[in-house]
């Protein structure tokens, strides 16, 4: 629902419709999307993790803005 959503809000012309088929591939698009962005910043966490380490210890556990934004423009290329 919210995919059609979205798409509903940005058609120019408020007939246009989209198809059953189209609108499960683009769901699964975002799925894909959001899941290999969520995978690369947590591989930049950890790397990122690692480097804080040899200063000293510094633990973090969870993933933050920063980790997105630094894996954002490849990941952007890559799709």
């Amino acid at each position: 629902d919210t995919v059609l959503k979205v798409f509903k809000n940005s058609f120019k012309n408020e007939n246009s419709k989209v198809n059953k088929e189209a609108l499960q591939l683009s769901c699964e698009f975002l799925r894909l999307f959001t899941l290999e962005a969520i995978h690369r910043a947590s591989k930049e966490q950890d790397d990122m993790s690692r480097l804080d380490e040899q200063d000293g210890p510094r633990s973090r556990k969870k993933l933050e803005v920063e980790h997105l934004e630094r894996i954002l423009p490849q990941l952007l290329l890559d799709f």
